[in-house]
């Protein structure tokens, strides 16, 4: 079911000035607004949809907080969506391997002998190390917000390990899955599994924008 409300992000002022930038609480079905589905590769279980704007009046008390404070509200929303974003990552990755260990797990039972095996289980314990450091490193930096310190720089380093990760695990998993003869339910999912995976390095900031957030708060340091 499709939302009846939307949050705006709206620049009122100026080209380039974020002082003018401002949140706006909006009604999706008031004239001049029209919502756009798009069928996304991956990440089906939530819709995604455009919003177009064709001179459609959004009245005063539609306006929310005060001040100049949209654009910095904005980055902070931001911030904590990165994480939620690599949660779902680290959520991925590891369903990923579970379909993996459970096809393991039915040929040991079947052929424990099968030359397969072994080349698989390592494979399997460098795929859990991945998910293991990205675990950790995603509560340290949601550990960070929690308490209020900054985690700018954590946040970027978080979002770009998670999409990097997760590519190259699901990928991983699903070679493995197809290599061990699987079953077409786990290559489905497997499948599933990677597609859904290729999304987390665009959501809320592609890789190439954390680099860029790294690479700026790294040559503050030198």
């Amino acid at each position: 079911k499709r939302a009846n409300w939307c949050v705006v992000l709206a620049q009122t002022g100026e080209i380039g000035d974020r002082r003018s930038m401002r949140f706006f609480l909006v009604r999706l079905d008031n004239p001049g607004i029209e919502v756009s589905k798009i069928n996304t590769n991956g990440m089906r279980g939530s819709g995604t949809s455009q919003i177009f704007f064709d001179h459609a009046f959004v009245p005063e008390n539609s306006l929310l907080g005060q001040g100049e404070a949209g654009f910095q509200t904005a980055m902070q929303v931001l911030g904590a969506s990165r994480i939620f974003f690599s949660a779902r990552g680290l959520g991925i990755l590891e369903a990923s391997i579970d379909n993996v260990a459970g096809r393991i797990t039915a040929l040991r039972q079947s052929d424990s002998a099968d030359s397969r095996l072994d080349a698989a289980t390592t494979r399997l314990s460098e795929m859990r190390v991945k998910a293991a450091y990205l675990s950790a490193l995603l509560f340290h930096v949601a550990r960070l917000r929690d308490n209020g310190k900054p985690f700018e720089s954590e946040v970027a380093s978080l979002k770009w390990l998670a999409g990097k990760t997760a590519v190259e695990v699901t990928s991983q998993a699903y070679t493995l899955v197809s290599r061990l003869g699987a079953s077409r339910e786990a290559l489905l999912s497997a499948e599933r599994f990677m597609r859904d995976a290729n999304q987390i390095p665009l959501a809320e900031g592609t890789s190439e924008v954390m680099e860029r957030i790294l690479a700026r708060d790294i040559a503050r340091t030198l």
